[in-house]
């Protein structure tokens, strides 16, 4: 007697389960992928809105490698493309102990070929939503960093000071040099958050300066003040 050929379900399962390898593969693929992170992201909510989960699982995985910062720059984004992912594999995984189980129903009992009519219901995927202004998000994470010429005018005596400004930026986190006018510290720590950079300087001469200036492509406006031994305020503007 001719053998039955194994029903379309099973020849599905066994193509997810060697796609699922490539899985398990993907923190050693991702470090040779070409995509750009914009091409993973659409590559993985193609396949995820076409319900193709295990390739959407390899692209998610490898996006959230490539944008290891996402949590910190896009919170809601970062948690949707998290459960995204978890959603594709665990249907990935699902799919493999259906093609099981499905081997075990061959093995111990005569098919009709039809594979399996069970049928339930299943919750529907959570929501995966592109990037916010993603292009334009780039561009505002990165923009602050580098070095700058500033302006410093001073409310007390109208004084005028002008230098360079070099920032370092990670994640949120700013930190650099200024030039100074009078041997003071030159170093500064700060934070860079929504469009928004301020500073901190310990002059050593028992007075903190703080800033606080808002960014718009290469300039910038706000203003300064200083808390101590030798106190004064006033405006400082940034370009580049």
């Amino acid at each position: 007697m001719r053998k039955r050929q194994p029903p379309t379900t099973i020849r599905r399962c066994n193509m997810l389960q060697l796609a699922l390898t490539m899985v398990l593969l993907a923190p050693w693929c991702g470090q040779a992928q070409t995509y750009s992170s914009e091409q993973l992201f659409k590559l993985g909510q193609d396949e995820y809105n076409a319900r193709n989960y295990v390739d959407a699982a390899v692209y998610l995985f490898a996006y959230m490698q490539k944008t290891p910062d996402l949590g910190t720059t896009q919170p809601q984004h970062a948690a949707e493309v998290q459960k995204a992912y978890e959603y594709s594999v665990d249907k990935a995984r699902s799919a493999v102990t259906e093609r099981d189980s499905l081997k075990k129903q061959l093995a111990s009992a005569p098919h009709d070929g039809l594979g399996s009519t069970t049928a339930g219901l299943e919750m529907p995927p959570p929501p995966l939503h592109g990037p916010r202004n993603q292009f334009a998000m780039a561009e505002f994470v990165n923009t602050v960093a580098g070095v700058w010429k500033y302006e410093m005018v001073s409310d007390e005596g109208g004084g005028v000071h002008q230098g360079t400004l070099t920032i370092n930026l990670r994640k949120s986190d700013v930190s650099g040099e200024m030039d100074t006018w009078d041997n003071t510290v030159r170093s500064f720590t700060g934070s860079w958050n929504n469009g928004v950079l301020e500073l901190v300087r310990d002059t050593g001469l028992e007075t903190v300066q703080k800033f606080k200036i808002g960014i718009k492509g290469n300039t910038g406006k706000g203003a300064f003040r200083n808390d101590g031994r030798y106190p004064d305020s006033g405006s400082i503007t940034l370009s580049r």
